[in-house]
């Protein structure tokens, strides 16, 4: 009988001085023939499903409440929990069905989703670029008066335009 010994899955981080881990990256996985696979390998071998879940969630910024009772409508019983699992099926397998991941990016394809409004009270932007020598010199200006940077500057522009109306 062939007794080996037996390859932890994962391995650990040795801890530092302080109790602090060695190192903030995530710790490598150690497969069960020894080979060492980083997290980042494996993020960039996800499957095509999870992806674009993963598109939907994280870098369009659409709330996962919303995500839920989209799919909810197709299976009454889905779940944020279950959405969770399926946002990271490379870790336990659990994969999104292809009719309910077709009805999520075609509800939210990019061309239907709609700009935020600017709920600004003033949306419109005006900018420039200084040398570090003259915004510190204009900064210190802002900072004596006891204004501030936007008050400053629409006095200067508001001053300018009432001079070109009155001349």
């Amino acid at each position: 009988m062939n007794k080996e010994k037996a390859v932890p899955l994962v391995t650990q981080q040795e801890p530092q001085v302080g109790g602090e881990m060695a190192s903030s990256l995530p710790t490598p996985i150690v497969t069960h023939q020894g080979a060492v696979v980083n997290h980042s390998d494996v993020t960039n071998r996800l499957p095509k499903d999870v992806r674009q879940l993963r598109d939907l969630g994280e870098r369009r910024h659409i709330p996962a409440m919303d995500l839920v009772e989209l799919v909810r409508t197709i299976y009454p019983k889905f779940d944020r929990f279950l959405l969770s699992r399926c946002s990271h099926g490379e870790e336990n397998g659990v994969m999104l069905r292809p009719d309910a991941l077709k009805a999520l990016l075609l509800h939210f394809a990019e061309d239907r989703l709609k700009p935020r409004a600017d709920r600004r009270k003033r949306p419109n932007r005006c900018q420039c670029r200084l040398t570090d020598v003259l915004y510190e010199r204009v900064r210190k200006r802002i900072q004596e008066r006891g204004q501030t940077m936007q008050d400053y500057l629409e006095g200067l522009i508001l001053r300018d335009l009432m001079e070109a109306h009155d001349g």
